[in-house]
This record gives structure tokens, sequence and C-alpha cells, in this order.
């Protein structure tokens, strides 16, 4: 961007075409992202087979080995070098004894004499189907060789065990989407601009702060960015201004690939609004008339540009959730419009929206209800229906207000320095970020909105990232004589922690809230039964969770005979990024898996699970009833028919390109199976006509449907029989 409207419309020192190749060539060649779901399959057991067979209606696999033996190996085939510090296997299954079943999993060797052994799950003869997760820290999956095979599931080989599927996830499961409701003209809204010209060795290359991680890695693909997001989150940041300009366009996708990506793992992200450039979008190129339909025409495409580009990777029923909007209204924000518009004061606000509303409101209504549009606060001219205004990219100063109508908005700037790439420009010290501190000092009950310039604005140096501590970063042959101080205290997180406590002070959320947004209890277990349960919580207060502080989760128990666990579960401070940013901040997802058992005596029991802080529960603490009852066994017996209508998981899940869905009539129905994609468009009919009771399987190939072949994403299937109906989701990965 450019500062006090000094008119340098270079936005890089490369060329915007050989941005454009190489950003190209990057995404050719896509890392496998972290944070996916890999159905493992079986590929040798005990004597070097599996076999299949049906069990009461489901596929499951058992090792071929010696007659009376059951004893489980399965190994996983990694074809690419896989490393993340926060990994687990999930493994289905249905067993009949009682035992152990563990995973071993080499992290230096392919020689499983050095196997790191990890047991997940006591085996209770329970003979219904259970969940055995595995937390493995410091994965490591190398390259293929011999076996290719750097996993393997193992058990007590009196024990029959059958495995319904097993999946590797790199960080929490997908897909665990939420939505989030509008902002209010009341809200108190922490923002900042967010630039995306970045590939390892072209755009902004010259600032005087490298990042920790050194510039280089800044690649603009989706991985980097789920690191900036982090960093982000961690700073309490609810908005991003992104920045909208005609270039670098793919890194901008990227962006929103990221979110998206990072939502479906339970991440509750910041919200996004477009942030148009009027200067580089029309440089060199005549001003556009705002008078006439063209100007407008062109001004709105800008926009209408945005929200595809965000919608062809956030498809879910909650992306509109993630447009930063006020009272319902999209927010939509551009800098300087005098310096490339003629005539602004003739362009109303019908004009974009009606635009707007042409464009999207058929699949997203919330364009119906109009637009929330900001402006820069200096500008000798901005569109006369501006709902705000504020400092942007205008004054040189650690904190700037200006109050425009009853809303009184604050700039906060940790420091300036472009003279890497202007002659003379300027300079703004950071002072090892007590300036910046400084001016969150100034922040008081008087401001509405603050806007921070900026989050990773390179070559002007006023990026809050996570910064290298050492001395800046001086161009040759500049002449540039300042000298300043990145962190005061020698930390790379200095005004990512600066943000986060200013942040908490002045945001509407609470200090402790969070929030349950999957569990897999049981509904049923046996008395005295063990199970491994995995829950996935969200932090949705200002305070980071870690052990250090006793953090935990675990039942409230007000009655000990209604106890399912022995203790809570405490916060682990080697994983979940803690060590980066020492607790899970706001909007992160934490797993949490369980031992519980279940009481002695039959009942039905209403358990309620909560976080807990070193003294006193808190947040979302939701009824979770489980029936303790000596029936719960189900017999292997396959000429029984089904009690009750039900529909299963599709196996494999995440899959490609077909996968099996399951279902069971208690009786002669008709059946009416369909899948949908996440706009509700049907895509496929798998069932239609008189089914008999009993299990049903039918397989569904995304290669063969009406929308042939159909995308990646996340897919709803319903079925349909008699007057009721069940759903579920699935995910298809190409």
């Amino acid at each position: 961007m450019i500062n006090n409207n000094k008119k340098n419309y270079s936005y890089s020192k490369s060329n915007p075409i050989i941005i454009w190749i190489i950003t190209i060539c990057l995404c050719l060649f896509p890392k496998l992202s972290a944070q996916t779901g890999f159905s493992l399959t079986p590929v040798s057991g005990a004597d070097g087979e599996f076999e299949t067979i049906e069990l009461d209606g489901e596929t499951v696999f058992r090792s071929s080995g010696s007659p009376g033996t059951y004893a489980i190996y399965m190994y996983f085939q990694a074809g690419v070098a896989i490393q993340s510090s926060d990994a687990y296997v999930e493994v289905v299954y249905r067993d009949f004894g009682k035992g152990n079943l563990g995973l071993q999993f080499n992290s230096a060797s392919s020689d499983y004499e050095f196997a790191i052994n990890h047991t997940a799950a006591d085996l209770q003869d329970t003979q219904g189907e259970r969940i055995a997760i595995f937390e493995l820290a410091d994965m490591d999956l190398r390259q293929a060789q011999n076996l290719g095979a750097d996993l393997r599931l193992f058990l007590n080989p009196h024990v029959q065990m059958h495995i319904i599927s097993a999946t590797l996830y790199l960080g929490p499961s997908p897909s665990q989407l939420t939505g989030f409701p509008s902002y209010l003209m009341t809200s108190h809204i922490v923002s900042t601009s967010v630039f995306h010209w970045y590939v390892p060795t072209a755009g902004q290359l010259d600032g005087p702060w490298r990042p920790v991680e050194g510039r280089e890695n800044w690649t603009g693909q989706p991985d980097w960015w789920k690191t900036q997001i982090k960093q982000m989150m961690a700073s309490n940041i609810d908005v991003l201004w992104v920045h909208l300009m005609k270039q670098s366009e793919s890194i901008r996708i990227n962006l929103f690939r990221a979110l998206a990506e990072m939502r479906a793992e339970g991440y509750d992200v910041p919200k996004v609004a477009p942030f148009l450039d009027p200067l580089i979008t029309w440089h060199e190129k005549p001003n556009i008339d705002l008078a006439t339909s063209a100007g407008k025409d062109s001004l709105a495409a800008q926009y209408i540009r945005f929200f595809n580009q965000y919608f062809s990777v956030n498809t879910d029923k909650y992306a509109d959730d993630y447009l930063a909007k006020i009272d319902n209204r999209i927010i939509l924000d551009t800098w300087h419009v005098h310096l490339n518009m003629d005539n602004v004061v003739s362009l109303e606000r019908n004009d974009l929206e009606s635009r707007l509303q042409n464009a999207f409101a058929a699949e997203h209504p919330v364009f119906n209800n109009g637009i929330y549009m900001i402006t820069t606060a200096v500008s000798p001219i901005v569109f006369s229906f501006a709902d705000e205004r504020t400092v942007q990219f205008e004054i040189n100063d650690y904190f700037v207000a200006n109050s425009f109508n009853d809303l009184k908005t604050v700039q906060l700037k940790g420091g300036y320095w472009d003279q890497n790439v202007r002659t003379p420009g300027d300079f703004l010290a950071r002072d090892g970020g007590a300036n910046y501190q400084a001016a969150w000092n100034q922040v008081d009950t008087s401001v509405n909105r603050i806007y921070i310039e900026s989050w990773n604005e390179y070559d002007e140096g006023t990026g809050i990232y996570a910064g290298y501590t050492g001395a800046p970063f001086i161009l040759p042959g500049s002449d540039n004589p300042n000298t300043d101080t990145w962190s005061q205290t020698d930390d790379p997180y200095e005004y990512i922690k600066t943000t986060a406590q200013g942040a908490a002070t002045f945001n509407d959320f609470p200090n402790l809230n969070s929030k349950i947004i999957s569990h897999s209890f049981p509904d049923t277990m046996k008395p005295g039964e063990m199970a491994t349960v995995r829950v996935t919580i969200r932090n949705e207060g200002n305070t980071f969770w870690n052990n250090g502080a006793g953090f935990s989760f675990g039942q409230i128990v007000l009655d000990e005979s209604e106890r399912f666990i022995a203790e809570n579960k405490m916060i682990n401070d080697d994983h979940d990024d803690i060590p980066i940013f020492g607790g899970i901040f706001r909007g992160r997802p934490k797993i949490f898996t369980l031992k519980i058992t279940a009481p002695d005596t039959p009942g039905n029991y209403n358990t309620k699970w909560s976080m807990l802080d070193a003294s006193n529960w808190f947040g979302e603490a939701p009824d979770i009833p489980i029936e303790v009852s000596t029936a719960t066994a189900i017999p292997n017996k396959k000429n029984i028919l089904p009690e009750v209508f039900s529909l299963k998981q599709n196996y494999p899940n995440p899959f490609n390109p077909a996968t099996s869905i399951r279902y069971s009539l208690p009786s002669v129905q008709k059946v009416l199976l369909t899948v949908y994609d996440i706009k509700g468009k049907k895509v496929a009919t798998l069932e239609n006509g008189l089914m008999q009771a009993g299990n049903h399987k039918v397989i569904w190939n995304g290669k063969n449907s009406d929308d042939d072949p159909v995308s990646s994403g996340i897919y709803i299937y319903e079925i349909k029989a008699g007057k009721k109906n069940l759903i579920k989701k699935m995910m298809l990965i190409r």
C-alpha cells in the first residue's frame, strides 16, 4: 500500500507477470495438505493376507491367519513424506473377547523391532461397534520403502477383532463446521488488513522485518496461510480486510481455501471482507466514470470477483457466516476512491447493492440485506453513503482516532519503515514494541472499532506477524541510516501478544467460554465396560488454555455412583501449537480422548461434560444420556432382523471415487436414498423402490452421478423410509 498519497505505483520489486507465472508453478506442485483424513487400507495380515467378511450387515476386515487366530496387522502405505506433531488414528471395530488393541509406528527406522507402541483400547467383549483413538506425537511417515508401511495395528491373538474402518488424521477430523452470527453496530471489532502478493522469490521482498520462519517460506500456499491465520487468531483478531486488486489472484484464493479447510476442522476463523485497492486496480488505466453504468459495473465487478473467489472454495452451508457483516449487511471496504474514479458523488448505495444482489442473492440470500460501506477517513472525496470511515494507510502515527456516524474508530500501528523501497521514505520507530503497547493503552470505552495497520504489509514494515528479532534488513544502496528494534524482550511474537492482550480487554468475548462441537460418547454401554471417547471442544473465550494454568476437560459429577471417568483429562502443553502460542487460543478446537468406564449399576445416566480451569467449570455442558444395560451386546447372528431403521456412516470416508452406504430396515418399506451437494442440489439417486427387511448396502461412485463427475467436497446422503428420514455427511477428495 502507499502511505500519505505518495505516487509510487509499484507494489513489487518484481514484474507482476513473473509473480503470476511463479504462482501458477507453485499451484502445479501442491504439498500434501495438513489436517486431512486418510483412509487406512489393510494390505497385509498375520500371514500376509486379509479377508473381507460380512458381519451383521457390516463389511469388516480380519486377518486370514491360522484357524482360530485373529492377529491383526493393518499396514498403511505412505506414498509421500508426512510430518505432523498433531496426528491420531481412529479405528472403528467390533470385538469378541477381552484384551488390548494397540498400534505401532516407526519414526526413525523401517525395522519394527524399534517400533513405538501405543495402546488405545481395552477390549471388553462388547460385540458392539466401538471406536479406538490413538494419539501419535511427532508423527513421521517417511517415503514408502519395502512394504511402504509405517503403521500397523496389533492385538491379543485370542481376540476376534473385526475392523470396520481406520482413518489417519493429521489434526482435527473433518467435518466440524459451525456458523457464526453477524456483528452488530454495537459490536467491538478488532480488524487488520491482509495482503496476498507473496511467493518465495517474488512479491514484496524488501521489508525491514523478516518473518521468524524466513521470507522465502512465505509461499502463498494454503499451508502457509494456515500458519498466518493461526497467528492472527492468537492475536484475537476478528476481521480480515483482504486486499483486492487484479494481481496474485490465485494466492488470494489460497487464503480462502485455507480458511475453508480450517473451518472444516472446527476452527472459528476470522471473518473476511474485501479491501479494494483502486490505485493498483486501475493503475495506468483511464479513470472509471461513476456517472455511467459502465463505470458502476466496473466498480461492482471488483467486489463480485472477490466473492466468486471466496465461494469457489467455501461451498458449505455456513460460508455466508464467515463473510464479515454488520447487522447482517455484507461489509465492503475501499481505499482512496478520488484517485482513480470520476463523478464519485454520482454513485449511490443501490448501484452496488443491486449488482451484488443480481450476482449472488439466488444462492446467498444474505446479499438481499444490503451492504455496509467502510471508506477512508482523510480522503477529500468518499462515497456519500459511507457507513463507517476509518484511517487506513493515510496517517503515519501509532494511534489515530476518527469519529463518524456516532462511531469512533482508531488506527493502531506498530511502526513504519519504507526506505528500502522509497527515497527518502518514512520512518516510525518500533522501539522494541513500546510504541505499539502505548497505542493500545490509549484505547478506552469510547472506541467502537480498532483497525490495525497492518498484518503483513512487508515493504513498508508495518506488519505485526511473528518477526525475526535481530537487526532489520537494510537494502544495499538505499543509504538508510535508521536503526530500530523489533522486540524489547527478544520475542518474535511481541506484537501478537500485545494485540491479544489489548483485544481481550476491548472485544465482546468473555474470558472463559467453550463449545463442544463433536463427540463420540456411546448411547449404550454394559456395566463396567470401558470405552475410548473423542470430544472436540473449542475455546470461545479470550483466555488461553494450557496445563500450567490447570485447564482440563471432564465430567461434572454430582453423585459418585454416576461417575464415568476416574479423573479429568488435562491439556497437554506439548501439542496443539501450545509451544508456539502458549495455549489454546480463542477459536481453536482441541481434541480430548477419554477413557470412560460405565457404572456397575444398570440404568439411564444423564451425564454432563465440560471444561474446567483450576477451580471452576465453564462453558457449554450439554446433557449426554448413556444407557447402561446388560442387554447391549449385539449377537453375532445374521438371521436376526434389525430392530430399528438405521443409516450407517459411509465407508471409506473420505473417499475417492467410490464409497459404500449401508442401511437397515426392520420391515418391508419403500426407500428413497439420495445424495445432495452442500448447497442442496441433488447429485445422485441410489435407491428408489420397495426394499425387503434386513441390512442393505449400496455403492456410490462419484464418477457416475447426475453431475458427471462430481467435484471434491462435502456431500449429504439422505434416506427416506415410510414417514422417517435420516441424514449423514460424507467427503469426496479428488
